[in-house]
């Protein structure tokens, strides 16, 4: 009798074209409180938990990606004008034969009840939705697709069976969130000739993207942001060569400026924003003979919101050479563009003021020199999309609650706490965040018709839900209506009380972290557990907020958050 043929077991793969981000582990001795246990209250069955872990020098915290959600397991594909959806192992086999982009295929729509799950496309710049496997997907005519990244920055159809994309390359229509299939070039087609004498400029299609990326053939040993995006945009450039005229060539000097920095291409001198905190780094930026460097936020902001054709252009150095990029500038939209972009609901005001914060921290009351430029970046470009952009290497970037300054309290006999006074909604600097009513009227006018706490605690949740953040879901009375919550990928917990307020001043019947600090609290610990939560409270990763509803300056109503503590 034959025996049967013994079963392979498969293995899995993994797509090279997806960047995985670095998992962020538990520390040693790294504390984890109940969201409950942190406000003084106990936990409630079934909630979740808050993880605080020391932040090493340098590290940045990453995202933690589960599992592919496979769609196929859980609602079936539509494949538009066509039958039921074949197998996973056919899709997997015409994969690998089908080259990319050879032919039109036809959209594989997900089921519409399986997109309702996705987050919103209003969430970025781009219209790109995730599931909660981080897993990206794009709205194209008549329905919703999963896409992948190519390492070359472009972005390609493909569905859960397949182990690499073998859809059609597809691109965003300009001015929508919407997608459309890329026409195929034909091979009939006349590729440009470079001219014979042109200096090296390079194409980058893609913005700064994956954490997971190729190291560029020359690189400083100094890990800074600059080098960050360095990184990025050599691995991110499509590598073809644009050798057409560029606005930046105007810019030349035929002699090396005697003041500032400046570079040499092709036999000419050009000017460069000042590296004098990144004097080794091989990313800089060629600076405009109208750009200032000094004249602040306001100049700053109104440039690129009037004229960015002035803003500095990015050069990369590769073996030994400059090279400009022609069509892929640092800034794609004026700042406060990104914030509004990455953050709902925000009034015009907080929008400006969180801008003015990130220029702020990354100047230093310095011109803008080289490593400001790159933070900046940094930070909007992640904020607009936190899985395919690195985070900045500053922590007080990682988030705009963690740019608000603590408010300080004048002492008072009848509260331990002291009285804080609230600052006015139209402060300059950075102090409060502001939500507009009118950008979400249906959540508001629900509040508004029955303003109690519990709405209001309902209100905020919505709020932060909506932002990106995550609620702890217990329900329990805590002291002031405290939320717990965070954001994936940043080691801290925020603490959001909404106490009484008194016309513009907040009473504190308790200093800040009090209810950690208990005696009911700590003797819930462990001699070890209380040596941990020490540790992270001097490191400032618990953060205390409040929040309300006030009368602007204006008379308008207004939701507000400021930081205690």
């Amino acid at each position: 009798m034959a025996k049967p043929p013994k079963k392979i077991a498969g293995s899995t793969s993994v797509d090279p074209s997806v960047s995985t981000p670095r998992a962020l582990p538990d520390a040693p001795g790294a504390l984890r409180l109940d969201a409950g246990e942190i406000a003084g209250s106990d936990s409630t069955p079934g909630s979740s938990t808050a993880t605080v872990m020391p932040e090493a020098i340098g590290q940045r915290p990453s995202v933690i990606v589960s599992q592919m959600l496979d769609v196929q397991q859980h609602s079936p594909t539509r494949r538009a004008g066509l039958g039921p959806s074949p197998d996973s192992a056919t899709h997997q086999a015409s994969a690998i034969d089908v080259p990319r982009g050879a032919s039109p295929q036809p959209p594989q729509f997900i089921d519409p009840e399986l997109a309702a799950l996705l987050t919103s496309a209003e969430s970025s710049a781009e219209g790109i939705r995730y599931d909660k496997h981080k897993k990206t997907y794009v709205e194209m005519d008549g329905g919703t697709v999963m896409v992948r990244r190519n390492p070359d920055g472009s972005f390609q159809q493909t569905h859960a069976g397949e182990l690499s994309p073998s859809g059609d390359l597809i691109e965003q229509i300009p001015g929508t969130r919407l997608w459309r299939r890329i026409e195929p070039v034909t091979a009939t087609a006349k590729r440009p000739q470079p001219a014979p004498d042109s200096s090296p400029v390079e194409t980058a299609e893609a913005t700064p993207g994956p954490s997971k990326r190729s190291r560029p053939e020359q690189t400083d040993n100094v890990s800074t942001d600059a080098d960050t995006l360095m990184q990025t945009l050599f691995s991110r450039q499509a590598g073809v060569l644009d050798l057409s005229s560029g606005q930046w060539r105007n810019w030349a000097k035929v002699t090396r400026p005697e003041t500032g920095d400046s570079i040499e291409i092709g036999g000419a001198y050009y000017q460069i924003v000042s590296r004098e905190r990144q004097p080794d780094t091989g990313l800089v930026y060629l600076q405009h003979p109208g750009f200032a460097p000094e004249g602040g936020y306001d100049a700053f902001e109104h440039m690129l919101r009037e004229d960015s054709s002035r803003q500095p252009k990015w050069a990369l150095k590769r073996n030994g050479q400059w090279n400009v990029l022609e069509n892929h500038p640092p800034f794609e939209m004026p700042m406060t563009q990104y914030v509004a972009g990455a953050f709902k609901y925000l009034s015009d005001h907080s929008q400006s003021a969180i801008a003015r914060a990130v220029f702020d921290h990354s100047t230093q009351s310095r011109a803008v020199d080289n490593h400001a430029l790159s933070m900046m970046v940094l930070t909007f470009r992640h904020w607009t999309d936190r899985v395919n952009n690195e985070a900045p290497t500053t922590r007080g970037l990682l988030d705009p609650l963690m740019l608000l300054p603590t408010l300080p309290t004048r002492p008072d006999k009848l509260y331990p706490g002291g009285i804080l006074s609230l600052p006015s909604s139209s402060s300059v600097p950075f102090v409060r965040l502001d939500f507009d009513p009118q950008k979400f009227s249906g959540p508001w006018d629900t509040y508004a018709a029955a303003p109690t706490p519990a709405n209001l605690r309902a209100l905020f949740t919505t709020l932060l839900q909506d932002n990106g953040y995550s609620v702890n879901p217990s329900t329990r009375a805590l002291q002031e209506g405290a939320l717990i919550f965070h954001r994936e990928g940043i080691a801290a917990v925020f603490v959001l009380k909404l106490p009484r307020i008194v016309g513009s001043s907040i009473p504190r019947p308790t200093l800040p972290g009090a209810e950690i600090s208990s005696s009911v609290f700590q003797s819930r610990l462990s001699v070890t557990t209380q040596r941990t939560l020490d540790l992270h409270m001097a490191q400032n990763q618990v953060i205390y907020l409040m929040g309300g509803t006030q009368q602007t300056d204006q008379g308008k109503p207004t939701l507000f958050m400021v930081r205690e503590g």
